[in-house]
């Protein structure tokens, strides 16, 4: 398991510049995540999701649901073509807490 954290679109969220934080997540798809789904295996599970909220409208860290994508074999996609909060609650995951998307994760439960 390979944890990468990368800390560009939090701190865009705190200096509350929204075209900085468009930037840090375009950047971030391009250079890491696409070359990732370009280079590994078909056997990989790759999760992309922030560890916390921080919205630009206020600055900080909120306790609200994140949004995530989970790609996996073993997982079939749903609709979901956007990566937002509002196209992630209309994804076939639904809203889950962390032992269950921990669990979604590594194969052991099914999603809905």
């Amino acid at each position: 398991m390979v944890f990468i954290h990368v800390e560009a679109p939090d701190e865009a969220g705190h200096s509350r510049d929204y075209r900085l934080k468009v930037k840090t997540i375009e950047d971030l798809d391009k250079r890491l995540i696409g070359h990732l789904l370009e280079e590994l295996n078909e056997d990989c599970v790759i999760a992309v999701l922030p560890d916390h909220p921080t919205p630009i409208k206020i600055g900080t860290h909120t306790r609200d649901p994140v949004p995530f994508a989970i790609y996996s074999p073993s997982i079939k996609a749903d609709k979901v073509k956007k990566f937002d909060e509002d196209s992630a609650k209309k994804g076939g995951f639904g809203l889950i807490e962390g032992e269950a998307f921990i669990s979604l994760f590594l194969g052991k439960s099914a999603a809905k």
